[in-house]
């Protein structure tokens, strides 16, 4: 008997955490963030999680024994201080959990995970969770990684009563994978996050092949985008926004915008998204513009390549050059000005003193710092692109007010290409005029619509257009069908979405359910058991 618990995913867009068991291997399918759910109780930064109490106090996590680090173990504190840590730790609960890509609505909690718990996914998504966690300060980002199983295209490997084989799919994030499990005499799909209409569809034809090969019985298939229509409306003939069908129809509307644009040209696209980012920088080089990217897109570009070679293309960053963020000086406690080390050069002396004294007469005047104080992969980015021979507009590395303002100066020649569009233009400021090129999903929750109108309220002040060059990361409705007509499984669970219904109406084998219930899979199909 296979039992299927959801713990986030059901009836919702993400936060997906969904529990497998056969009463002798426990399996969880993802373990994402609900940015929905979290949204009821936080309002970040101002009201935020500082620890797991907080995230299972509103049951935004399960409330499971043996599943998150430090389990059973609390701390002890007398009337003054802490004293000492007491509890017992709780055994192990889950057997493994595969992890179908790094979103954060995906992978977003591993950071609680207690570290004996084996991970499985690709190894694409293994490196990219690895160079997140070096990027972002947070708490729930700080996951271990070494007992995470990478696993290629078709490789299986069993665990406890269940063999796992994993499968590539095209998403917008490299190593996107889904999973068919077979337990307790089922097999059962997990979808994951896929589409067809990406710069991979050939990823997610060979797992729809493959998964019919396996003559799948229950198949959990996310539904993000059931409501689209193939000619980009809803079902109620709403359009969908201004969403694109396709990479190449988003390749083609950057051409009509590059075509027509005067000034500078910023593209805000998804972190995560290198097949947009490649796509996006190649079509700016046909039009013979510089590309300026910040440090942490370059970051994820070097250590995806450096372990994969995913993107060729991107090998040695011909034509880009980094922007790194403002970042103050830090001011030295002493108010003394030391004395020159011996293996100090002369210029290095001349220029601490000159900030010293500058720090001691304006002590809070602003000013900037090229690479003193700066993260390790700050670091790191700056000496690969000290190692890169200049173009010949502009340097390698842009930063402070002179890198800004060469970037002004040759507006008509550059895009920059971010995911953080609001602290670009505010750092350039006024002087910019030029297009600003939207390339991420459309707002869709009131938190999301608040930072977009931000997002315009920039863009106004500082006089760029706003254009729209952007495709989904998920299936439309359409090859939702020709996906699940594919792999012909016996029923569907739909999964990852609000409209779980409307499965109904592109497959006769699906199965709706409420929220919360547990389901037991049989021979004869899914079956609630409760509540």
């Amino acid at each position: 008997m296979v039992r299927l618990k959801f713990f986030g995913g059901q009836n919702e867009i993400g936060g997906n955490k969904i529990l497998l068991d056969d009463g002798e291997t426990r399996l969880f399918l993802d373990f994402g963030q609900s940015f929905g759910f979290e949204g009821k109780f936080f309002d970040y930064p101002y009201l935020s999680p500082s620890n797991i109490d907080d995230l299972e106090l509103i049951s935004a996590i399960p409330d499971l024994e043996g599943l998150f680090v430090n389990g059973g173990l609390s701390p002890i504190y007398d009337d003054v201080s802490y004293i000492g840590i007491g509890g017992t730790e709780e055994k192990r609960f889950v057997d493994a959990i595969l992890i179908s890509h790094a979103h954060l609505d995906h992978a977003g909690y591993l950071g609680l995970i207690r570290s004996d718990i084996p991970l499985l996914g690709s190894h694409i998504t293994k490196d990219f969770l690895r160079l997140r966690r070096e990027i972002f300060e947070n708490w729930v980002q700080k996951y271990e990684l070494d007992s995470f199983s990478g696993m290629s295209d078709g490789e299986s490997i069993e665990i406890g009563t269940a063999k796992i084989t994993h499968y590539s799919v095209d998403h917008s994030i490299p190593g996107a994978s889904a999973f068919i499990i077979e337990m307790g005499g089922l097999t059962i799909c997990y979808s994951g996050d896929l589409r067809l209409h990406g710069r991979r569809p050939e990823l997610t034809l060979n797992f729809i092949k493959q998964a019919a090969n396996h003559k799948i019985d229950f198949f959990l298939c996310e539904g993000t985008r059931i409501e689209s229509h193939p000619d980009l409306s809803t079902p109620e003939g709403e359009p969908e926004s201004h969403a694109l069908f396709s990479e190449t129809q988003v390749e083609n509307k950057l051409i009509q915008i590059l075509s027509g644009s005067k000034g500078l040209v910023v593209y805000d696209g998804s972190p995560a998204d290198m097949d947009r980012m490649e796509l996006v920088i190649d079509v700016a080089k046909r039009f013979g513009k510089e590309v300026v990217i910040d440090a942490k897109k370059a970051y994820l570009t070097e250590g995806i390549n450096c372990y994969n070679d995913y993107y060729p293309n991107l090998r040695g960053f011909d034509g880009c050059h980094v922007l790194l963020s403002r970042k103050k000086v830090t001011s030295s406690k002493s108010e003394n000005i030391r004395k020159r080390k011996k293996d100090e050069s002369q210029e290095d002396y001349d220029r601490y003193v000159a900030l010293r004294e500058a720090q001691l007469e304006y002590p809070n005047m602003y000013i900037e710092t090229y690479e003193s104080g700066r993260m390790k992969y700050e670091k790191a980015v700056i000496e690969r692109f000290e190692s890169l021979n200049p173009s010949l507009k502009l340097p390698k590395i842009l930063w402070g007010p002179e890198g800004r303002e060469e970037i002004k100066k040759n507006k008509s020649d550059i895009l920059i290409y971010t995911s953080y569009g609001p602290n670009v233009l505010m750092q350039l400021g006024k002087g910019i005029e030029g297009t600003y090129v939207y390339g991420k999903a459309e707002p869709f929750n009131e938190e999301m619509e608040i930072s977009f109108s931000k997002l315009v309220a920039w863009t106004e002040l500082l006089g760029l257009d706003i254009e729209y060059a952007h495709t989904s990361g998920h299936a439309n409705r359409a090859d939702l069908k020709r996906i699940i007509d594919g792999i012909k499984p016996r029923f569907v669970l739909p999964i990852h979405t609000e409209k779980a219904e409307l499965f109904n109406e592109i497959t006769d084998v699906a199965f709706s359910y409420k929220d919360g219930v547990t389901l037991e899979l049989t021979e004869s199909g899914p079956r609630v058991i409760n509540s």
